[in-house]
């Protein structure tokens, strides 16, 4: 507080805002304020130019004609001319297809909460991350379907007809499962409205794709029966897979020249399918000035309005009405697809480990939690099953990702986990440890007896709660963070002050536009597998 104080004193110094009072030092709070907000502006403004230029610069694109990065990434990816030929859905054919969408698995094995300790017999976790998920299934997938779907009939739901065609998306009822996963494929949404991936699926229905159908009979050796679906036979546009590649490229040579360029690549490839699967916008808002106006407004479409407000200390009226969403369009087969072979790009990994009787513990969409010494044994095991090189910074590869800096900031190398709690999704603690590197000289630095420099920290996940509310319960309770997981994974229940007592700041938007800072704000989070007993907590 004091150092914050001094500088607080030799900026208002140097800003020439000190007035002696009664023989006082103060300082005029107004010019101190103009003066930051015209600085904010100045950042804000010199932020935007940079960012627009570098958007001229790389993509021949211009941010004014786009309000996000998803439309930027569409447009970038309609100039190269990645949809010609692929038509956009709407209706039933949209509505039918856009249920095969299903996100990144993320669970523990066998749904459970999972415990590793490698203190005792020098045991290491490692997090094993898939390279640019995203942009790796682009460049792996044949390319977009051309043309429109079409209705399969009685006589061509057999999968000796899908086989022989581009692509399709269908209803499936799930008959049998011949192999359980500790990592199953398939998935249902509970009564909580989570995804759950589950191999109790007999009786269920699924809609999925051609990747994802597949895999199913892969990896999981599943009988089903279709019961209705679409097909396209058109051929397929393979031009985002050279687009991705030339964007991919492209950004590791900018990384390499240390040019902050690169950042945009990185947007783009990450926000190339998101508009896809753009869900139907079904609401409007607008603000209508004037009592006379509003009322007008309100007998002509009031069988429209879902909610309307009169607007904070002001003659203006905030309503929310309905959209159609007739005209609602998008690429729901094309970001399907994506998701599908992203999926397949991890199923690919996690069940050829479970084969081989190598432990992951943990799958997070992208990345895997797994001992650090099956690493090499999957790397050599996965080349001989399908020829590739597994390890590696390429699209489609995987690395070691842990990360870990000493106090001044420098990465540290062959980090790795040596304890871990897996609570549920997204809720984790990996133990850190790792040695001290000059990345400069290509070395490890070494202590006074020659020895290599250890560093230890934590990798911490809440889901809903942020890290400094987790560090700031552990230091409430008087515990380290690890016996803060330890006791959630027991199943103690814990309150987290997402102030933090003050530390922190949350608002609260109101309908009718004004905003208030939030007096208390508490999560209270226990992690319970029995349901009758989450039930009474």
């Amino acid at each position: 507080l004091k150092d914050n104080y001094n500088q607080f004193y030799k900026n208002c110094k140097k800003l020439d805002i000190i007035i002696n009072i009664d023989g006082y030092d103060c300082f005029d709070c107004m010019k101190y304020c103009e003066y930051y907000c015209m600085l904010d502006c100045m950042v804000l403004k010199n932020g935007y130019s940079t960012y627009r230029n570098w958007i001229l610069e790389a993509l021949d694109l211009d941010i004014d004609c786009c309000w996000t990065t998803a439309s930027l990434a569409d447009k970038y990816l309609h100039s190269k001319g990645c949809y010609e030929g692929v038509s956009q859905l709407s209706g039933t054919p949209q509505f039918f297809i856009q249920k095969c969408v299903v996100g990144g698995r993320t669970m523990m094995r066998d749904n459970e909460k999972q415990s590793f300790d490698g203190t005792d017999d020098n045991k290491r976790m490692a997090d094993y991350d898939g390279v640019s998920l995203y942009p790796s299934a682009m460049a792996r997938m044949d390319g977009f379907l051309k043309g429109s779907p079409k209705v399969l009939t009685t006589e061509q739901m057999n999968k000796s007809f899908l086989d022989t065609i581009d692509g399709y998306f269908i209803k499936i009822q799930i008959k049998k499962v011949n192999k359980h996963r500790h990592f199953p494929l398939m998935s249902s949404i509970n009564k909580e409205g989570v995804r759950v991936f589950t191999n109790d699926m007999i009786g269920e229905y699924q809609y999925v794709d051609k990747v994802t159908l597949e895999d199913y009979i892969e990896f999981q050796d599943i009988e089903y029966d279709i019961i209705k679906g679409y097909y396209y036979d058109e051929g397929r546009n393979t031009t985002i897979k050279k687009v991705i590649q030339y964007l991919f490229n492209e950004r590791l040579k900018k990384k390499k020249e240390k040019n902050p360029i690169q950042i945009v690549y990185k947007l783009i490839m990450n926000a190339s399918y998101g508009k896809t699967i753009l869900k139907p916008i079904t609401t409007d808002e607008l603000v209508i000035s004037g009592e006379d106006k509003f009322h007008k407004y309100l007998i002509k479409n009031y069988n429209h309005i879902i909610e309307l407000n009169e607007m904070f200390e002001c003659k203006k009226y905030r309503v929310k009405i309905h959209k159609s969403i007739n005209k609602h369009f998008n690429y729901a087969s094309c970001g399907v697809e994506i998701l599908s072979m992203s999926k397949r790009i991890m199923n690919e990994v996690m069940c050829l480990a479970e084969d081989k009787e190598l432990t992951a513990y943990y799958q997070d969409t992208d990345s895997i939690h797994m001992d650090y010494d099956d690493v090499a044994i999957l790397k050599k095991e996965f080349t001989n099953k399908y020829g590739r090189e597994l390890d590696g910074k390429k699209l489609g590869q995987f690395h070691i990702d842990f990360d870990l800096h000493d106090k001044d900031g420098n990465e540290c190398n062959n980090v790795y986990a040596e304890k871990s709690l897996f609570l549920g999704k997204k809720c984790y603690i990996d133990c850190l440890v790792g040695y001290k590197y000059n990345h400069k000289k290509d070395e490890y630095i070494l202590d006074t007896n020659g020895k290599k420099i250890e560093v230890r920290g934590f990798h911490i996940r809440m889901k809903g709660v942020p890290s400094s509310t987790v560090k700031y319960t552990a230091e409430q309770m008087g515990i380290g963070l690890y016996e803060l997981y330890e006791k959630l994974y027991d199943g103690d229940k814990i309150r987290f002050d997402l102030l933090e007592n003050g530390g922190r700041v949350n608002f609260k938007f109101h309908n009718d536009g004004s905003i208030s800072s939030m007096d208390s704000f508490h999560r209270d989070l226990c992690f319970v597998e029995d349901m009758e007993v989450r039930k009474n907590l």
